[in-house]
């Protein structure tokens, strides 16, 4: 059966409303293969599904309250879909002036790009959000866990059409070239509202049959209070590390 994108975010709502300590069910047709556990107290699970054209998968944020963020990526880490689950706003790419590619980043060691995602709340087109930016890689590895990541550095611009807001997003990260993702690190964004710091640094990995595995509650740093700005971090998650 394909798990149409609607289906999917449904799916996780309905999940959410009764969140517990315990184990994520993926939708039917599909099956997960990584777990992640990063500070901000995140956990984020990927899972493929057997309708997706070759190359496409997901990954579902969770954090204290519950889940925040579905994700539909492919294995060039285009942002196909984003489904902000708190506020009910979807976000679909809608044009690629030069393409996000994972695959020139490993093999040049520098990728750059410019797309467009449009935003939507209920059906309704709101505006839209260009990022644009880079990603390198340092050449430097770090072990987390007993997982090898390649450390990359990135700035990211993103700027909406309806009001002309910016915010600018530069720092590390990591990519886990084994499943062709990124994982957070740590950065700063910086936007009119002011400037936030932040470390989503990944520390656990568990995949199928490992202790751990889709486990539905996150573990690092869920006693920290984040300071806000008037568009939250949280509202970020993903933007440059979906």
């Amino acid at each position: 059966m394909m798990m149409k994108p609607l289906t999917a975010a449904l799916t996780v709502f309905t999940y959410a409303s009764g969140a517990q300590a315990g184990t994520y069910s993926v939708p039917e047709g599909c099956s997960g293969f990584l777990t992640v556990q990063s500070r901000m107290c995140e956990v984020d699970h990927y899972w493929r599904c057997e309708a997706d054209p070759e190359g496409v998968f997901w990954r579902l944020t969770i954090q204290s309250d519950g889940p925040s963020l579905l994700s539909k990526l492919d294995s060039e880490y285009r942002w196909l879909e984003m489904f902000r689950l708190k506020t009910a706003r979807r976000e679909q790419m809608s044009q690629e002036v030069d393409p996000q590619s994972m695959s020139e980043l490993l093999e040049t060691g520098s990728d750059s790009w410019t797309f467009d995602q449009d935003w939507f709340e209920r059906g309704e087109f709101l505006t839209t959000e260009r990022y644009s930016g880079y990603d390198r890689l340092t050449g430097d590895t770090v072990e987390i866990d007993g997982v090898t990541l390649r450390q990359t550095e990135y700035h990211m611009r993103s700027e909406f059409s309806a009001t002309g807001e910016t915010f600018v997003a530069t720092g590390n990260e990591y990519v886990y070239e084994r499943f062709n993702i990124f994982l957070g690190g740590i950065g700063v964004i910086e936007s009119r509202q002011g400037r936030e710091e932040y470390d989503n640094t990944p520390v656990e990995f568990s995949e199928p049959g490992e202790q751990g595995f889709l486990a539905t509650s996150p573990l690092f740093d869920c006693g920290d209070i984040l300071s806000g700005l008037d568009v939250p971090l949280s509202q970020h998650e993903g933007t440059r590390r979906l």
